[in-house]
């Protein structure tokens, strides 16, 4: 199958820059400590920095576009907002704010963290407390995308934990028993912490917690207990049951907010090794072991009539000429981007893997050869007409594609079959599919 002889209209695409970074607000009259914890931000965490040294500054910015910060640092003192001034302004546009104070007197705190909108409170009293604020930062951009839920037969606790959790960006569902919880965990299955209180009507936390644990783990889903009984052995009864951790009411917001970050980042921790096992480090495609190992599940179900599968071979054309001509980093720049194309073209009962260099591999279910090919000719026809710039230069990139609807007596087979219509595509002159298994012969153009 040629590709069509006039061009197809190019889009832009800098893969340098990717999508619009969000921005944070940093208002500190210290232009040192601007400097420093502005680098650092940007340089780990990708952030785009706004510094204002005053509060006239401040609100301007603010006046300007609100909308393009999702969170501000903002100190306490500045010398034309001495009494906290900057941090109600910022408060009042609907900015979360980080308060940084160089004091840390137990008034001075209580009062700022008792404002709608003021998220946490970080005194500057030592050089740890840049990593303090940095890793602050960095939980709250990351919390939006973590679902957890609270459950609490109280509806006023149950308001006051949810709204804790929103302050830290967090996405809150809620309910008021474990019954309920249960129902909410199987129509939601993103949800990765439960904030549960013990004792509740018709199923109390015990309850929830093992009906939890009868399919999910400890890795997969954390649980933290929340009680204001009085028995000290309410604790460890949890965890045995299958709790993660436990909080005795009334509690601080601190500890409360420690226990749940250090809860939802091992879940993170174990999820990471997982990804790092079976996922490309470059490109967060599949790799070669997952291909086989849940690749050999789906050609099982084929050769058994179950499912219809159609397996193919990708290759970027003259890959090595884009990395001796731009450069490793504009080579790794089109893997990735190539790649997130075929993971938005492809569904997720689909597997899409990198093989190794520029070679991808795609287990593609239920798809019929007419179907398979008009799918990977329209993933050809989508490279070919992206505009894959870097710097100030347009860096032209097309694949060649072996796809094969006829499988062999193994998946390795298969894809040696599909690996030599590859070869004939790109013998045939690159940016092409070649297809077998079609119903009847299909004449290349």
């Amino acid at each position: 199958m040629a590709a069509p002889s006039a061009r197809a209209l190019r889009l832009p695409l800098t893969l340098s820059d990717g999508a619009r970074r969000p921005s944070l607000l940093l208002i500190e009259d210290s232009k040192l400590l601007v400097r420093i914890l502005g680098a650092r931000l940007e340089r780990e965490l990708g952030i785009d920095v706004v510094p204002a040294t005053s509060l006239a500054q401040a609100r301007e910015l603010l006046e300007r576009d609100p909308s393009r910060f999702f969170l501000a640092l903002v100190d306490l003192v500045l010398p034309d907002a001495p009494r906290g001034e900057a941090v109600n302004l910022v408060t009042r546009t609907g900015i979360p704010a980080v308060v940084l104070s160089a004091s840390f007197a137990p008034h001075v705190r209580e009062a700022q963290l008792g404002k709608p909108g003021v998220v946490d409170y970080v005194p500057k009293d030592s050089p740890a407390s840049i990593d303090i604020t940095i890793a602050l930062v960095d939980r709250l951009r990351r919390n939006s995308g973590t679902t957890v839920m609270v459950v609490d037969d109280s509806p006023m606790q149950r308001a006051r934990t949810a709204a804790l959790l929103e302050s830290h960006r967090y996405t809150v569902l809620r309910a008021e028993h474990g019954a309920q919880a249960l129902e909410l965990l199987a129509e939601d299955p993103s949800v990765r912490l439960v904030v549960t209180d013990f004792e509740m009507p018709v199923m109390d936390g015990f309850g929830l917690v093992r009906e939890i644990r009868k399919k999910r783990s400890r890795e997969q889903l954390a649980v933290i207990g929340v009680s204001a009984h009085t028995d000290r052995l309410l604790s460890a009864r949890f965890l045995k049951s299958g709790g993660n951790d436990f909080i005795s009411k009334p509690f601080l917001e601190e500890e409360f907010f420690c226990r749940v970050t250090q809860n939802v980042e091992m879940l993170e921790h174990v999820q990471a090794l997982h990804d790092a096992s079976v996922r490309d480090f470059l490109t967060g495609l599949h790799n070669r072991r997952f291909l086989f190992d849940t690749g050999e599940v789906l050609f099982a179900s084929a050769r058994r009539g179950q499912i219809r599968l159609s397996v193919a071979m990708l290759d970027i054309d003259f890959f090595k000429r884009i990395n001796d001509t731009h450069g490793h980093d504009a080579g790794d720049a089109v893997l990735r981007r190539v790649s997130q194309i075929l993971r938005e073209r492809f569904r997720q009962t689909d597997i899409v893997a990198r093989m190794g260099g520029e070679e991808f591999c795609v287990l593609a279910v239920n798809l019929g050869p007419v179907d398979a090919a008009g799918v990977f000719e329209g993933v050809r026809a989508t490279i070919e007409a992206e505009l894959f710039a870097w710097g100030e230069t347009a860096i032209p990139v097309t694949i060649s594609s072996g796809v094969t609807c006829e499988l062999g007596d193994t998946l390795a087979g298969t894809l040696a079959l599909a690996d030599a219509l590859l070869y004939k595509a790109k013998s045939g002159g690159r940016n092409r599919v070649e297809m077998s298994g079609m119903p009847e012969a299909q004449p290349s153009v």
